[in-house]
Formats: C-alpha cells, structure tokens, sequence
C-alpha cells in the first residue's frame, strides 16, 4: 500500500492517520483514514480513479472493511480502513498489513493485569519514520518485473522512498478501554514510541469484601461469646452439684 501511493502520488500529499483501539480483554480494532489532497486524486483520476488504480485487493483478502472513497474539503477524498483484532500478535499482523516490511508501525505491545483490587491495561505501539521505504528493497518479484521492463530497481526505490518521505504526513492514536488516549503527529526521520496506560481500583470489591470480612469477625465474636457463656453454665452446674452432695454428705446420720 505505502509502496504504491509512492509510485503514484509523488509530489503529492497523503496524510494517514491510524487509530489502534484497544479493549479490557485485550481485543480491538485498527482503523485507518487516508486522505489525499487535490493534487493527488485529480492525478489518480477522481473518486472513480483512485478506485481503480489504488489497489487494495490484497487488504480485502486479509479480512479489511475498506470503505468507498468520499470526497472531502478542498477537493479532497478520503477512504477508510478497518479490521478487528484479537491480541497483541495479531495487532502485529495488521500492522503489517498496512506498512508491510517497512515498519512504520511496529512492535506493539498490549498490557493487562488484573487482581482482586486493581486491573492495568496499556498499549504501546512504535513509530519510526526515520527511513521510509518504498518497499521495492523486499519485493524480490517486483524487482525482477522492473529489470524485465529495464528499471533499475534500487534507482527507483531510492527515488520513491525520497517522495514517499515528503508525501507521507502520519499521525497514530493509542486509545484504552476507558477512552483514554495518546496521540503523535509522526515527523520525517523521528522514532517515537507511543504509549497510553490506566490504572483502575474496584472500591466496591473492597468495600463488599471489608463488610464480609466484618460480618465473618462478628460472627466469629457471637460463636466465641455464646462458648465461653455455655462453659460457663457447665461450670455453674458442676459446681452446684458439687456443692449439693458436700451438703448432703454433711446431713448423713453418723450411726
């Protein structure tokens, strides 16, 4: 995808933004918004154009909802893409998905933890743009089809990934499960890794276990108190029936 809009678009600006999502189970969503200026979709031939010759085939085939092309202001038209995921590998994968071998976006990292008190969730994505490449490099079938049409293949991936560095303006969003959120506007050459995290604290767990743990302490007291009362009626009672046959030991004839 990024190769292409290279190829196609040089000169030109795309700006991409990338929203990751994550849920409290560790599942989310990866949504996409490309939005290219007048510059770029009267070169791609309109809406109807850039339907055509951006191709996203391969991006269906993975399981993406990729929406129609709108148009925007000032001439602009912006397509949407979508896909769920289920942890932190397969966030990986969509990733892929989206920069291919580049690695744009990379590494994600989803964290949760739960106890009885407290639960973390966190999710931490790498932003690199300090050399965005066209990805011809890695495309060994590519490079065999441009040598066939007698393209130099490593003249043109270093003249796409040139354009690809002015054309591509990105900003990537990390959003948790209680809404909130970090965000960074990406700049050529800068490596960043974005990060978001929550701490949350279950006061109503603590509070129903403080008064079970108190209803168990007065229960405890009741049985301990209701013991020691019933020892003490067995003493009372053995004492008097010690005391009753002294008396009546003493009130026996001595003939």
């Amino acid at each position: 995808m990024v190769a292409i809009s290279a190829m196609l678009l040089a000169g030109c600006r795309v700006n991409a933004r990338v929203d990751i999502t994550l849920a409290s189970n560790g599942s989310g969503t990866v949504r996409t918004t490309l939005t290219f200026d007048r510059d770029a979709i009267t070169r791609l031939g309109g809406l109807a154009g850039a339907s055509r010759q951006i191709p996203l085939a391969d991006l269906r085939g993975a399981g993406w909802n990729v929406s129609p092309w709108t148009a925007g202001a000032g001439s602009t038209a912006t397509i949407t893409l979508t896909h769920d995921y289920r942890d932190q590998a397969d966030l990986a994968r969509r990733l892929g998905d989206l920069v291919g071998p580049q690695g744009l976006l990379r590494d994600p990292r989803i964290t949760r933890e739960r106890d009885w008190f407290h639960a973390r969730d966190g999710l931490a994505v790498v932003v690199d743009l300090r050399a965005p490449s066209s990805g011809i490099g890695s495309d060994k079938d590519l490079q065999a089809r441009m040598r066939r049409a007698g393209l130099d293949p490593r003249t043109l991936d270093a003249q796409l990934s040139h354009e690809l560095r002015a054309a591509l303006h990105l900003t990537v969003v990390v959003r948790l499960p209680n809404g909130t959120e970090r965000s960074d506007d990406a700049t050529s050459g800068s490596l960043t890794t974005l990060s978001a995290s929550q701490s949350t604290t279950d006061y109503d767990r603590m509070v129903k276990l403080g008064i079970a743990v108190a209803l168990a302490l007065l229960a405890g007291l009741f049985l301990l108190a209701a013991s020691m009362s019933a020892r003490r009626q067995r003493r009372r009672r053995t004492e008097r029936v010690q005391a009753e046959l002294l008396l009546d030991r003493d009130r026996a004839p001595l003939m």
